[in-house]
């Protein structure tokens, strides 16, 4: 027994160094894969750019950095990258690296769920039957007026200025909202505010999502 327990241990002690090898190896082998990655992020490639954002956000080859991740899944996702865009949505749902932002991570969402990423499109649907369900519009609230059962929102929504009317809600100047399709009314005169809107949205829900 004894001279069994004296074999083991010899096995493991000559195995030792061979798996530090393995590991130092595995790190540089890490590292050289971040360096060539990012040069070629760095040179605008947007695979890379996500890539990249891999790398950061688990930590290969690199400290692990939230922030830098979101940077390059931003980068990559402007230009059009689908993975890019899920995870940068991702990132703005939860708040990693990135200011948390609900409609900002479902217009993500909806862009990578455009070009058939399955993540994507499993959120959305997941959206579709939680508390933000048909929540399938945002903008940010440039002034609101309320009027007995509405809030009348000016927003601006893909960089157009629009006009919704919601059950009344409370919102101030800045924030970031979401809301339902509704019924547009054209040249509509409010009596309560003794106003002509050119065009008004009358939506059946709204939230603020910042």
């Amino acid at each position: 027994m004894k001279t069994l327990r004296i074999i083991l241990a010899t096995l493991i002690f000559i195995s030792l160094p061979a798996h530090a090898e393995d590991s130092s190896t595995a790190t540089r082998n890490a590292a050289k894969t971040f360096e060539q990655v990012k040069k070629a992020a760095e040179q605008g490639n947007a695979s890379a750019q996500y890539d990249l954002g891999l790398h950061y956000a688990d930590g290969r080859g690199v400290a692990k950095n939230d922030a830098e991740a979101a940077k390059w899944y931003l980068k990559a996702a402007t230009q059009g990258n689908a993975n890019a865009q899920f995870e940068l949505g991702y990132m703005y749902e939860n708040g990693k690296g990135i200011a948390k932002d609900v409609a900002e991570a479902f217009k993500w969402y909806q862009k990578s769920s455009a070009q058939g990423n399955k993540d994507a499109k499993r959120m959305l649907a997941n959206a579709k039957t939680g508390p933000g369900a048909g929540l399938n519009r945002s903008g940010k609230v440039l002034s609101s007026i309320d009027a007995g059962m509405y809030t009348y929102i000016e927003l601006s929504e893909d960089g157009k200025n629009v006009w919704i009317a919601a059950p009344t809600i409370k919102v101030k100047e800045g924030d970031t909202i979401r809301f339902s399709d509704g019924a547009i009314m054209s040249n509509y005169y409010s009596k309560s505010l003794d106003r002509t809107f050119e065009s008004v949205i009358f939506v059946g829900k709204a939230v603020v999502a910042n």
